[in-house]
């Protein structure tokens, strides 16, 4: 193991297939990118509390969500691994009465559908940003991540407070970015 980064907050990060590794930090209200190289560079900022990352299946666009608002951010992904063309992409419904989402953690199936966790539940959201449905929360407790694992990447579990739960979807996930060094 090695050191990539010092004073930094991650909470969520995801690495793409080049070497290139994407974390928010929610505090600071942006994005953070480690470029293939180690260089550590600010790759987003003005998004409320940013917390859940996601990339889509050809590792082409990052997803971001916002945990004290409602916005998924996307960002398209450039040559060189920096972000540009930010924007709101994606609704998450919020409790009745409250501004907050609580968008948490976040996992993209094989046809690019965002599963977003939140205080609902998890929202899935189609590759177009439009809201499909959303999975009830399995406890009362919050739902903080989920991910594709298991046979086939065609289970989505999802981590409960104090508890892991596993669902079979019909669907497929992407499966982890596999970096290989020149």
């Amino acid at each position: 193991m090695s050191v990539l980064a010092d004073d930094v907050q991650p909470n969520d990060l995801v690495v793409s297939r080049s070497g290139d590794v994407y974390f928010t930090e929610t505090g600071k209200g942006q994005v953070t990118w480690i470029d293939r190289k180690g260089g550590v560079h600010v790759g987003a900022k003005g998004i409320t509390a940013p917390n859940g990352i996601g990339l889509s299946p050809d590792h082409g666009m990052l997803a971001v969500s916002e945990y004290t608002a409602s916005n998924v951010w996307v960002f398209r992904i450039r040559a060189d691994g920096s972000l540009d063309a930010g924007e709101r992409y994606m609704e998450l419904r919020t409790p009745a009465g409250s501004p907050r989402s609580e968008g948490d953690g976040m996992t993209v199936d094989a046809d690019g559908r965002y599963y977003v966790t939140s205080a609902l539940g998890i929202q899935m959201f189609d590759s177009t940003g439009r809201l499909s449905g959303v999975i009830e929360r399995p406890q009362p407790k919050g739902t903080v991540s989920a991910a594709f694992a298991g046979p086939g990447m065609s289970y989505l579990y999802a981590c409960s407070s104090d508890r892991i739960y596993r669902r079979k979807l019909q669907v497929k996930g992407t499966p982890p970015a596999v970096v290989r060094k020149p």
